[in-house]
């Protein structure tokens, strides 16, 4: 499975760039507040009319993907809105190499650490959970772009 974290979802970058990059043959979203929004989820299913789009909250899509046989599980594109709903599908079983990072929104209490890269003190501590588990955390808003040397570990924020 490719797993991105990506507080938008689907857009632009993922609609035009990174499905194609991923070979994917349906798209995963797992977010307990998409999931319980209709209308939001039916609008982030319409982004990509030609492509299987499942909308599920954390828990049900942990269930979802452990009912995937591995080859299954190759052809998914799973996007989560923050690191920790990472970490919880980490902590199902799933292991990964690599986790990929997409756009982090501003909010009052974020610190921008790279540009478009913003982190509150919740959301970089899960990033920097998830690179002591030895996984690679992969910066890029396109595939096209090249990943720079991000050390979440060494990230102070006020």
């Amino acid at each position: 499975m490719f797993l991105r974290i990506d507080d938008r979802f689907i857009h632009g970058q993922v609609g035009v760039t990174w499905i194609s990059y991923v070979g994917c043959d349906e798209i995963v979203l797992l977010n307990d507040n998409l999931a319980s929004n209709q209308l939001a989820s039916m609008m982030q299913k319409m982004t990509v009319p030609t492509m299987k789009v499942t909308v599920l909250n954390i828990d049900q899509g942990i269930a979802y993907l452990s009912k995937k046989n591995q080859k299954s599980l190759e052809k998914l594109f799973v996007i989560v809105s923050c690191p920790q709903d990472a970490i919880k599908i980490l902590d199902a079983g799933f292991e990964l190499k690599s986790i990929n990072i997409g756009h982090t929104a501003h909010n009052d209490n974020s610190t921008e650490v790279y540009s478009y890269l913003f982190v509150d003190s919740e959301s970089l501590a899960g990033f920097q959970e998830i690179e002591k588990r030895g996984i690679h955390l992969d910066f890029r808003l396109v595939p096209s772009h090249k990943s720079p040397n991000l050390n979440f570990s060494k990230i102070k924020i006020k």
